[in-house]
């Protein structure tokens, strides 16, 4: 629920979340301020299995960030969270292409 509290702990105007592709890195960003964990898993297109799984870092105002290196471009991304909401773990995943 949110409430002045959480905002004042939480609340986040950057203007940087999301993936930053570049030809040697690509920089990811995700607010998820109640998650415990957040993953992102790496998928080519004849993959039915991740290729890479990384655990990304919780920084200011529940930001998670995570600069991976090299050129990343063909695969597609989900971005996993995982989330304890009334006492039980909730996981979500989203698609980023």
């Amino acid at each position: 629920m949110r409430t002045e509290e959480f905002d004042r702990l939480y609340a986040y105007h950057g203007n940087d979340l999301g993936a930053v592709w570049g030809p040697s890195y690509t920089e990811f960003a995700v607010w998820a301020p109640t998650a415990e964990k957040v993953s992102l898993l790496l998928y080519n297109a004849e993959a039915s299995r991740p290729k890479i799984s990384l655990l990304m870092n919780k920084t200011e105002k529940g930001v998670w960030r995570y600069t991976l290196k090299g050129n990343h471009e063909d695969y597609y991304i989900l971005t996993r969270y995982l989330l304890m909401e009334s006492g039980m773990k909730r996981l979500i995943l989203m698609l980023n292409r």
